[in-house]
């Protein structure tokens, strides 16, 4: 079975994470649908999410709370699998 992958981008108010470590999660829409996901940013603020499946939507959210839900939720966006791995799902604050 084919798998894919979502990536993108963390960047501050001023074009530039200044190294901030960001925790993103990618969370199935459904919830018969693959168990979450949750990556961080490189110190450039790149992400990626690999070995997702095809026809799946996912919620990407960010935060710097380490995924656990009590810290500052910064973005969402909601992101289709179709058939391609998606790249430049960039967020800014």
């Amino acid at each position: 079975m084919a798998t894919y992958s979502i990536s993108g981008n963390v960047a501050g108010t001023n074009g530039s994470n200044n190294g901030e470590i960001v925790y993103i999660q990618a969370i199935p829409t459904s919830q018969t649908q693959p168990a979450p996901q949750t990556t961080v940013t490189d110190s450039s603020g790149n992400y990626t999410f690999s070995g997702l499946k095809d026809n799946v939507v996912y919620q990407l959210k960010t935060s710097a709370d380490k995924g656990r839900g009590d810290g500052y939720l910064t973005s969402r966006k909601i992101v289709s699998i179709q058939g391609s791995d998606v790249a430049g799902v960039n967020f800014s604050s």
